[in-house]
């Protein structure tokens, strides 16, 4: 079996918590970008985490382990509120780990969205999109391998890593 490695604000890890479950949120793109009408997606939400490391060699080349921090300092921020992201000090995130299998699983390669900077945005989402296998079938074939679970994860599977201070992005104001 195969583990899986998620980075959650710590207010989003006590909601799931109290929740015993952590529920699939995210879509599988965000922003403007659209997926295209002949791409077949099986979920509209899933909880992206990391491959069988909490820190891939390869994302954290390519910048994307970065990306990641920095995405996680804002959106703890925005759990929190302006006042306690301004005076409130670092907030923290929660590593969590827990077993991946079934049908529900797939994997993408982010490596496309890195190394296609001649191609157009829409280009790059589509070699990303068409790149998602079932976990069941992959073969650690990709550079940058990225989980994408469909299904709930129940709490009694989640084992808590580590609880670490976000750093701080250069380019946050406060």
């Amino acid at each position: 079996m195969r583990s899986a490695y998620h980075y959650t604000p710590e207010r989003i890890f006590d909601r799931i918590k109290a929740e015993e479950v952590l529920r699939p949120s995210s879509g599988i793109v965000s922003g403007n970008w659209k997926i295209p009408k002949d791409i077949f997606i099986p979920r509209e939400k899933y909880t992206f985490a990391l491959l069988d490391e909490p820190e891939p060699e390869s994302w954290k080349e390519s910048g994307f382990m970065d990306l990641l921090m920095n995405k996680l300092w804002a959106k703890s921020n925005v759990e929190r509120g302006l006042l306690r992201s301004v005076f409130g000090g670092a907030p923290n995130y929660v590593l969590v780990s827990f077993p991946v299998e079934g049908s529900e699983a797939y994997v993408l390669d982010s490596q496309h969205l890195v190394d296609n900077k001649s191609l157009k945005d829409d280009e790059m989402l589509e070699k990303y999109l068409n790149s998602m296998v079932p976990l069941e079938d992959y073969e650690n074939q990709y550079s940058m391998p990225e989980l994408a679970v469909g299904s709930e994860i129940p709490l009694d599977l989640i084992t808590v890593v580590e609880v670490r201070k976000c750093i701080k992005p250069k380019w946050a104001l406060f």
